[in-house]
């Protein structure tokens, strides 16, 4: 038997619904003579004009890569003998859904019949047109432009806020403000987290996020780690070592006290293990600051006289008692010498008198 596809109803079709290289094809075969038509039904084409006539009408699937094609459905017409027509058309105006993937089969009654793109099977037919007399010559999809995949189930869909949604639990990009959002939701629409993960990490300009985060992490440890004592000299200065995860980092600060308000301090840290996807990201850190106090200083100082008596030992505290006593016999010596003093002074007094009195 000799075949040969003589009518090409439609252009090819590529659809991914089929599978992922696969164009969807639909036209009729010829039979020469006599033979077999792909649905397995013997032929003879002899009695028609010139030997020949259209045995059947098929589906199928052509690999883009190869060009090897598959029939994967076929209808035999009942033009030559031994064939029974099977009533399948394809008029123009069939079509392939391309959110399905079915193959859609214009009728002679305007009707179609729907079949399946991957299997060829019979999926549904639908009702006569409600319109009396109408021809089709034109389609035309609406509603929301998406894709699905065989089973029915959304693969990409464009909605009318301008949203691409990936999947039916969908990941969501949309442009807007002058900036492209992503964000996922479940079924119900609510948000949902967005999870990097299963060995995949997260780059922004060639920059991981985690490792950032780990690396800034560690720098800061490292600043911290560095301590200065009140009582230190007015200059002084130290080293640290931060570690956070896989990260460490090394840094070392200096400070001086200007006075008793006023301190300074800078310093730099230094990744000491850098690694390789932190792109732009500087592998240290500066940082400089200064410090002053305030505050009521005299509250301060006679808080610390109270501390200081509070640290004088027994000993001390009696011997100032025998000082004090000490002092208090003598006031009392120098008392009485005093009234003697007078005393004296009161007879001299006395006798100068009298002696002026002798005189005359």
């Amino acid at each position: 038997m000799k075949k040969l596809i003589i009518i090409i109803i439609s252009t090819l079709c590529i659809s991914s619904y089929v599978t992922a290289e696969n164009y969807l094809v639909w036209g009729t075969t010829r039979g020469d003579g006599a033979g077999t038509t792909n649905s397995g039904t013997s032929f003879d084409c002899s009695a028609q004009a010139g030997g020949f006539g259209t045995v059947s009408r098929d589906l199928w699937s052509v690999n883009s890569s190869t060009g090897a094609s598959t029939n994967i459905a076929s209808f035999d017409t009942g033009n030559c003998d031994g064939l029974t027509d099977s009533g399948v058309n394809f008029n123009t105006g069939s079509y392939v859904d391309k959110n399905t993937g079915n193959f859609y089969a214009l009728q002679d009654d305007n009707t179609f019949k729907v079949y399946n793109g991957t299997t060829g099977t019979l999926v549904s037919s639908t009702a006569t047109p409600s319109i009396a007399n109408a021809t089709i010559v034109g389609l035309s999809h609406t509603g929301t432009s998406h894709i699905v995949d065989p089973d029915g189930f959304k693969m990409l869909e464009k909605r009318s806020d301008g949203s691409i949604h990936i999947g039916e639990n969908s990941l969501v990009t949309r442009e807007e403000n002058g900036r492209q959002s992503l964000y996922a939701v479940d079924a119900t629409g609510s948000s949902i987290d967005l999870d990097v993960n299963n060995g995949s990490d997260l780059l922004v300009n060639g920059t991981s996020v985690m490792n950032s985060i780990k690396a800034t992490t560690a720098l800061g440890a490292a600043f911290t780690s560095i301590t200065f004592p009140k009582d230190t000299g007015r200059f002084s200065c130290g080293v640290g070592l931060g570690h956070y995860s896989s990260e460490n980092a090394l840094a070392t600060s200096c400070g001086k006290k200007i006075n008793d308000d006023m301190s300074i301090s800078a310093g730099g840290s230094h990744l000491i293990n850098s690694p390789d996807n932190l792109g732009d990201l500087p592998k240290y850190a500066l940082k400089i600051g200064f410090s002053y106090s305030f505050g009521n200083k005299k509250k301060k100082v006679a808080k610390n006289k109270v501390n200081n008596f509070d640290n004088i030992s027994v000993n001390r505290v009696s011997l100032l008692e025998r000082q004090v006593l000490a002092l208090k016999e003598e006031i009392k010596e120098l008392s009485e010498m005093k009234f003697e003093i007078v005393k004296l002074k009161v007879e001299l007094e006395k006798q100068k008198r009298l002696a002026t009195n002798v005189s005359y």
